[in-house]
């Protein structure tokens, strides 16, 4: 993914749960992985539900603010509710990277500095076990 400057920027997503490393896989937007033990290490992380199962979705701005918004709401509104204007802020569906970053939740913050440390290092050994 590219930000405006045409640079690759991190971005990530929660894969699985993987018993066998009592961990969570999250994986980059290079395919690269990492397994993270949330319940351990990151006891109060929030994964966000932006699926049709669960009606309220997280939202960002371009500043960075989110907001919750309820999806069935907006669908009646219009089916194209990737982008909505509120108050005369624009706001798009924000994924986990963004609410990692700008949540006011500790844990997400901590986990978002970690694996951006590790993104920006490009020399991460890989091993076959």
């Amino acid at each position: 993914m590219l930000n405006k400057y045409n640079s690759l920027i991190m971005n990530y997503t929660i894969k699985k749960y993987v018993p066998d490393y009592d961990g969570y896989r999250f994986e980059f937007n290079d395919k690269r992985w990492i397994n993270i033990d949330l319940v351990n290490d990151y006891p109060n992380y929030h994964i966000i539900n932006n699926q049709y199962s669960y009606p309220n979705w997280i939202y960002i701005s371009d500043d960075g603010s989110l907001t919750t918004l309820n999806v069935l709401e907006l669908r009646e509104i219009s089916t194209k509710h990737k982008k909505v204007r509120v108050n005369n802020i624009v706001y798009s569906i924000a994924n986990q990277t963004d609410y990692d970053k700008y949540s006011n939740n500790q844990d997400n913050n901590q986990l978002y500095v970690l694996l951006n440390n590790l993104w920006s290092k490009k020399t991460i050994k890989t091993t076959i076990v």
